[in-house]
């Protein structure tokens, strides 16, 4: 006798242009959910489709639910983690599984969303969180899932010891192609037999995927995640407060280190957050406040070289002054003594020839 129970739940969580909405219809084996091949996201609202697997003649309800992406542009991270809180409490407040859902290459961005889980849901959350890499093309073998696992070891090797800890915690790493290839009807006409067999190997992929990935659904189908809701609302309210100080940071931050003067300091100091959070920008403020006074001192300081050499350059003039005016001075009396001496040769000169000669005797 087939018995129907209450709906297991999926969850879909992740960055964008990863592949989730592909991995929700992929799951449901239908195009509910909305694809684009887009760097952005595409989806803004959370959405829920349902599916069933059959276990031993027994049916059992499973309920994808596909997340916004946690780095959207499009939906403020307010409103996005409201989402999801909402849902959460709309399905019972229970996980049955957590999907991390990332496409080739494991980077920064998945480690963001990943430590996000446990954020919300608490650090219980990565013993229910599966990696899913979707769009791998060597998916089927073996052993190039083993070395991508061992390169995501390698970059979470790199994070310090809190992260590595959680990332230990995960149940495992998951690799599927679900492909899609979107061409236009001149396109699959001009390719013909190869559109057909491109379009044959995506279908066997994205069947091949869909097994694999029920197979494992089906091993932890008794697995369950609670949900508190207080304590998620908790930690909720807690991580939008810690990000909101985070922006508050480094805009201050940036004002302080433009800051040109220390009335715009002042300002700064007298704004909100500095109000609010003074602990996080004081030791940078005082830092700022010592820099501003010693170009305030230099600038002071050349200011009085200024004067100086300002000083020094009218005594200079006044020196040169003098000078010129005592060689002009010296010039006049060496003029009036030449003078003189010419006008007594001249008188000479002319007594020489009026003086009377003297008769010579005979």
């Amino acid at each position: 006798m087939n018995s129907k129970k209450k709906k297991k739940n999926i969850l879909l969580f992740g960055n964008s242009a990863k592949g989730k909405s592909a991995l929700a219809n992929l799951l449901t084996d239908s195009n509910k959910f909305i694809e684009k091949h887009s760097i952005s996201s595409t989806t803004e609202r959370v959405q829920k489709e349902s599916f069933e697997i059959e276990v031993d003649s027994e049916k059992i309800e499973y309920q994808v639910i596909d997340t916004t992406s946690v780095d959207s542009t499009n939906v403020p991270l307010e409103r996005l983690l409201n989402q999801i809180f909402e849902v959460c409490q709309e399905i019972g407040n229970e996980l049955n599984q957590i999907f991390l859902v990332t496409s080739n290459r494991f980077d920064g961005g998945e480690i963001n969303a990943y430590i996000l889980l446990g954020d919300l849901f608490g650090e219980e959350v990565f013993s229910h969180t599966r990696i899913v890499v979707t769009n791998y093309v060597d998916f089927r073998s073996q052993e190039e899932c083993k070395k991508e696992v061992l390169s995501l070891r390698s970059i979470i090797a790199t994070k310090n010891d809190e992260i590595i800890e959680k990332f230990k915690k995960v149940k495992g790493v998951s690799f599927i192609n679900n492909p899609k290839s979107k061409f236009s009807a001149d396109e699959r006409e001009k390719f013909g037999e190869v559109w057909e067999n491109m379009k044959k190997g995506e279908k066997e992929d994205r069947e091949y995927s869909r097994k694999s990935l029920i197979h494992l659904i089906i091993q932890e189908r008794d697995n369950c995640f609670s949900i508190d809701s207080g304590l998620f609302r908790a930690r909720l309210d807690r991580y939008l407060l810690k990000k909101q100080i985070e922006e508050g940071f480094l805009e201050t931050r940036h004002k302080i280190r433009e800051a040109k003067t220390l009335s715009d300091l002042k300002s700064i100091k007298n704004s909100k957050f500095c109000r609010c959070h003074w602990g996080y920008i004081e030791d940078i403020f005082a830092e700022k406040k010592q820099e501003l006074k010693r170009k305030v001192k230099v600038t002071s300081e050349s200011d009085e070289d200024k004067e100086i050499e300002t000083d020094t350059d009218d005594d200079e003039k006044r020196t040169d002054g003098r000078d010129k005016s005592s060689s002009n001075q010296q010039k006049k009396v060496i003029s009036l003594i030449v003078g003189l001496i010419l006008l007594i040769i001249l008188f000479f000169i002319v007594w020489l020839i009026k003086k009377p000669k003297k008769k010579d005797k005979k």
